[in-house]
């Protein structure tokens, strides 16, 4: 009985580890294009020129790069709110998942330039790790969902 508490601690110390972690790292990614963000562009470019699949080459083309700017800033303010709400634990299955597909979206634009594993491994630890986060309860432990779930279900009938 004893192992299985133990167990159990580890398992609720490791989801909120998690949450925290995968919050820092979408400030971080964010933080990259707060006050600079130029050098989006020929990556873009870069992307559009080497993306295998036509209809995605297609539409960084026609719609991205000539965006590039706007889809820019809404990327880096999604990510840095995606970042916000999972080290505040609010809305965490929400933001793990927004994190997980545009992981996806972007290891999908970048499927050209994948030609090492380490870059391969790169997306796919960032979106299962935030797929992670989005199916645990993580916020629950240690945040702001766990006070609203606390108050629901202590609130008078």
């Amino acid at each position: 009985m004893q192992r299985k508490y133990r167990l159990g601690q580890i398992w609720t110390a490791w989801r909120v580890l998690l949450r925290l972690l995968m919050g820092f790292y979408w400030l971080y990614f964010s933080s990259q294009k707060w006050f600079d963000n130029s050098w989006v562009k020929p990556i873009l470019e870069h992307a559009a020129a080497s993306n295998p699949n036509p209809a995605y080459t297609a539409l960084l083309t026609n719609l991205v790069i000539p965006n590039w700017l706007i889809i820019t800033q809404i990327q880096t303010i999604t990510e840095a709110m995606i970042g916000s709400l999972l080290l505040i634990g609010f809305l965490t299955r929400i933001a793990g998942t927004l994190g997980a597909i545009l992981t996806i979206n972007l290891a999908v634009c970048f499927l050209g330039l994948l030609n090492e594993p380490a870059l391969v491994w790169f997306y796919v630890l960032s979106a299962s790790s935030s797929m992670t986060v989005a199916v645990s309860d993580a916020g629950r432990i240690f945040g702001i969902d766990g006070m609203l779930t606390n108050k629901l279900h202590s609130a008078p009938s």
